[in-house]
């Protein structure tokens, strides 16, 4: 191998390397980084199936690699995250009510599906005779169902809801909230109380009478078409629940990006092999043309 192959393939090795060193050094200073900072936002990742579901702060992550589990044993609630393969809400909800182990047979409250559907969501609510509520909220991805299951000991429901004019006044949060105790199939509540939190009126805060016991809403604005809406039994409900809205919207599936990676790996190998091949033919000729040059030589002599 001559002098300028050998330079050439040095290089290429050395370059390598220091890829290899910098991407290492890149992966411990953000593990580093985070660990320094207890603030970071950290999420579980399913092993196989790509989803992927915040964990807030106060929240414990219940290692599983089958499903997510996240509990916070403060306010009494877990959330569960799985993959069904199903397209059908029903069947999906279905099997994460089993996770949780409560009755799947169970009918959700009366709301029309389509009124508590919202982007690429659809939400289901079930309450259960031992003061255990839950709300799933589903959607379909590539031939699957993907679900988060919010599950609550204290009664407390958790729903998003669209609106038909923007949360800005007493009036448009008490729509939002009446719509909301209709979906829960409590039509008949009584709202009585509303008021304010801020001066930006993006926040409200509600007594609700529901079947003669007294609850508190919590109605809060996200957009200009949906409203986040928390009611629970007592004085008040704890700002910890709001959490599931923040776990709903950060979840995301991660892209399927292995044929991409082939295809990366296959154009660089191909490359990598051009070049060689190169190299390989720069020899011959130079070993070609030395030997008609010593030829030459002999000839002369």
């Amino acid at each position: 191998m001559s002098t300028t192959s050998r330079i050439t393939l040095t290089l290429l090795l050395l370059c390598s390397l220091l890829l290899l060193a910098g991407g290492a050094l890149a992966h411990g200073d953000e593990e580093a980084g985070a660990a320094a900072d207890s603030n970071i936002l950290t999420f579980y990742t399913h092993p196989t199936e790509r989803f992927n579901v915040l964990i807030p702060p106060g929240w414990q992550n219940v290692v599983n690699s089958s499903y997510a589990l996240l509990r916070n044993d403060t306010i009494g609630a877990q959330v569960y995250g799985l993959t069904a393969a199903t397209t059908n809400v029903d069947e999906a909800v279905a099997q994460a009510l089993a996770l949780a182990d409560l009755p799947q047979a169970a009918a959700p409250s009366g709301a029309d599906a389509d009124q508590l559907a919202f982007g690429p969501w659809q939400q289901r609510t079930y309450a259960f005779d031992n003061d255990t509520t839950a709300t799933a909220f589903v959607q379909q991805h590539d031939g699957k169902s993907y679900v988060l299951l919010y599950v609550s000991a204290s009664a407390v429901q958790p729903l998003i809801v669209r609106t038909e004019t923007p949360l800005a006044d007493d009036a448009s949060a008490s729509a939002a909230l009446t719509s909301a105790l209709t979906a829960l199939g409590q039509s008949d509540a009584i709202i009585d109380s509303l008021s304010a939190d801020s001066e930006a009126n993006d926040s409200f805060s509600a007594t609700v009478t529901i079947d003669g016991a007294p609850f508190t809403a919590s109605i809060h604005r996200d957009s200009l078409t949906t409203a986040d809406i928390i009611i629970g039994p007592g004085a008040s409900v704890a700002e910890a629940n709001e959490d599931i809205f923040t776990i709903v919207r950060d979840f995301f599936v991660t892209p399927d990006n292995g044929s991409y990676l082939l295809l990366g790996l296959v154009v660089t190998f191909g490359l990598m092999g051009l070049f060689l091949l190169t190299l390989w033919l720069r020899r011959r000729n130079l070993e070609r043309d030395e030997a008609a040059l010593r030829t030459l030589t002999q000839d002369g002599v």
